[in-house]
């Protein structure tokens, strides 16, 4: 949709800018890619090169191989198309305004999240400090100024989403740089953190902090497997724990207490010899004051003695039995947080011994358990637990859901402009979207994909939230949806297959690692339906009918062999199913634009004009309107006039032969 008050020159020098990125990375990735050597220090591009083309003097046969120089030529050639629409004047004009523009917003965008990072930083160690102080800790007014920090850091970010809706090229900016933040941050957590994730985070993290305040130290994180929850408990332990540091224990069936809190254990021990001298003198003054008759001469042997024996200690490693520390005991000893991941993996037993601790009252400050895991009326039936270790983990809990994503519409139409927000209209839900598109993308936020990428991306992510919803116990055929879904199919229960965070990014990370030379469709079912048939036949089935029968996945012939019978749920022909051969498919270099609209769910803001220059445009805009309104009034007429003359002309012939029959009639 094109916006009307973004002048021409400015939407054509935005295209040029963002087919100039398209070529800077394309050159960029093309010369580090040369420059990977081999083990003889050559380069590993060339000398394939070199071997290729010594095959096609063979075969006499000429095949394009390098993808990236054709790329770079195409890029080229629509760069000049577009230059050729416009003055240089043109072009340094919309440089140097877009320039200023981005200069000004970069500038603002800076200081806000230097601000936003500096208070969260000082108020997450404010929260650590009165956390260990048993006086703060009880103070009402200690909290409100910790929440009011957390607030007053949380407005900037709208602050600078105001700021970015100012200009099209601040708001292109902003969240180009947003997604390269989420690249970042899921290259080093393993969690894209968007908006509304953030969002939850931070107020998962407020209730951690009131349950672990208020429940003997334990916060029970509970949520689906996949949704990050381990992280965000990981997280909690860096937050509380006062240096930073934290204990973590991966739960498992045969964990026992002593795995948990402390067992006895053969420790090898070192006198360190930095404790030498002292120890020495220590012991001098010991002997010396037990042999207060022993000869100067005596003495000084025996102090020899004693430095010699203890230097020669140094270097030689003692054997001791002592108890060793497990990730609950060092915690207690050091006032710190000890995540347990899947906590109801434990045994009965283990859990009852953690309990004990949870109750003991002289737990130091700053010590708290952090667990993460499920607890259903299933797993207290299965599991003989302890009724007030039950009663503490239910009060201590904290439910960590999937982000929100819109299921029901067609991207195009999941977009809204300026005047449709105004109107009350608002944007759809697009966090798992937000995801996989960051994982499309680049280091530098750009896409190149097949030209119906975002919407096939789009549609695959409203399948997986579908699922996530449904694992939560909603049912299909009472979500509300807009086609006719349901007629003649049971209930779905996922359990074991809900593509969760890791599904989606390796779906869409092996999909672009794959070069897109096959289809999307083959990489949800080699990495989704194949693997479920096996452990989760019945799940698989309802994959695939949510793919195929209302997604609209699974379309071509390669998979009609696959049955689905939506009342068993049972799946047949899949066995035969085999990958498709790989096909060269033309990619499409993105338009910034077109990615930050599909990412944000905003079309891009007007351009700032001048006062007078807006008010021409709404002049020319209702002149425009004017025009095609009488446009349309005067084929109104035109139409009115030759149905008129028309209608006109069969009564009239009517009327003759009616006349013409009764004087026949007559005579």
């Amino acid at each position: 949709m094109d916006n009307p008050f973004i002048s021409p020159e400015s939407a054509a020098y935005q295209k040029l800018r963002g087919l100039e990125r398209h070529r800077e990375v394309a050159e960029r990735s093309a010369k580090e890619l040369s420059s990977l050597m081999s083990e003889d220090g050559s380069s590993l591009v060339q000398e394939i090169e070199e071997l290729l083309k010594n095959a096609d003097r063979v075969s006499g046969q000429s095949e394009e191989t390098d993808e990236s120089n054709n790329r770079l030529k195409e890029l080229e050639a629509e760069i000049r198309r577009v230059q050729e629409g416009m003055t240089p004047e043109q072009v340094r004009e919309q440089e140097r305004k877009s320039f200023a523009q981005l200069k000004d917003f970069l500038r603002d965008r800076r200081r806000l999240l230097k601000i936003k990072e500096g208070v969260r930083a000082k108020t997450d160690e404010l929260i650590r400090a009165v956390h260990g102080n048993k006086k703060l800790r009880a103070q009402t007014g200690a909290w409100e100024k910790i929440s009011a920090f957390e607030d007053a850091a949380d407005d900037m970010d709208k602050k600078i989403f105001d700021r970015a809706k100012e200009n099209p090229v601040a708001f292109q900016a902003h969240w180009l740089m947003r997604m390269r933040e989420w690249k970042k941050g899921y290259e080093t957590f393993g969690l894209i953190e968007t908006d509304a994730i953030e969002r939850q985070t931070r107020n998962v993290m407020h209730d951690a902090r009131r349950k672990l305040e208020g429940t003997n130290g334990v916060v029970t994180l509970l949520g689906p497997t996949g949704s990050g929850k381990t992280v965000l408990a990981k997280k909690i332990g860096v937050q509380f724990s006062s240096d930073g540091q934290y204990e973590f224990v991966s739960a498992h069936p045969k964990m026992t207490a002593f795995d948990l809190i402390q067992r006895m254990g053969i420790v090898v021990e070192q006198l360190d010899p930095a404790e030498v001298p002292q120890k020495v003198k220590e012991a001098k003054i010991r002997y010396a004051e037990e042999h207060p008759d022993l000869s100067p001469e005596d003495l000084d042997r025996g102090l020899e003695t004693i430095a010699s024996v203890i230097e020669g200690r140094a270097k030689e490693k003692t054997f001791e039995t002592k108890p060793i520390l497990e990730a609950i005991g060092r915690a207690q000893r050091d006032g710190r947080i000890v995540v347990i991941d899947e906590f109801n993996y434990l045994p009965p037993e283990t859990i009852a011994a953690l309990n004990e601790i949870l109750s003991n009252k002289d737990n130091p400050p700053g010590f708290g358990v952090v667990l993460t895991g499920n607890v259903g009326e299933a797993y207290i039936k299965r599991q003989v637990l302890d009724p007030a270790f039950i009663n503490r983990v239910l009060s201590g809990t904290v439910q960590y859901e999937f982000p929100p994503q819109e299921i029901d519409s067609a991207l195009d139409g999941a977009i809204k402009g300026a005047d449709e927000l105004e109107a009350g209209e608002k944007t759809y839900d697009r966090d798992l979207y937000q995801i996989a598109v960051t994982q499309l993308a680049d280091t530098q936020s750009n896409v190149l994909a097949p030209k119906e990428a975002l919407q096939q991306v789009w549609d695959f992510i409203r399948i997986c939230s579908l699922t996530q919803k449904m694992a939560q116990g909603k049912d299909f055929r009472s979500l509300g949806l807009n086609v006719g879904v349901g007629v003649g199919v049971s209930a779905m229960r996922f359990a074991s297959v809900f593509l969760s965070f890791r599904n989606i990014n390796q779906v869409v990370r092996e999909w672009k690692l794959g070069g897109f030379r096959q289809p999307l469709d083959w990489y949800i079912y080699d990495t989704l339906i194949r693997p479920a048939a096996v452990y989760a036949p019945k799940e698989a089935a309802e994959i695939m009918y949510l793919f195929r029968d209302w997604g609209g996945f699974f379309s071509d012939k390669t998979w009609d062999k696959i049955e689905v019978d939506p009342m068993q749920w049972r799946i047949t022909g899949h066995e035969g199913i085999k990958a498709p051969k790989g096909a060269k498919v033309p990619l499409k270099a993105f338009q910034p634009a077109e990615v930050v609209e599909a990412v944000s769910g905003y079309r891009l803001p007007e351009e700032p004009v001048a006062e007078v220059e807006v008010e021409e445009r709404k002049g020319m805009k209702a002149y425009e309107t004017m025009l095609a309104e009488t446009e349309r009034a005067i084929i109104e007429w035109e139409r009115e006039i030759t149905a008129s003359a028309y209608t006109s002309l069969e009564r009239l012939c009517a009327l003759r032969d009616t006349e013409g029959m009764d004087q026949t009639e007559s005579a």
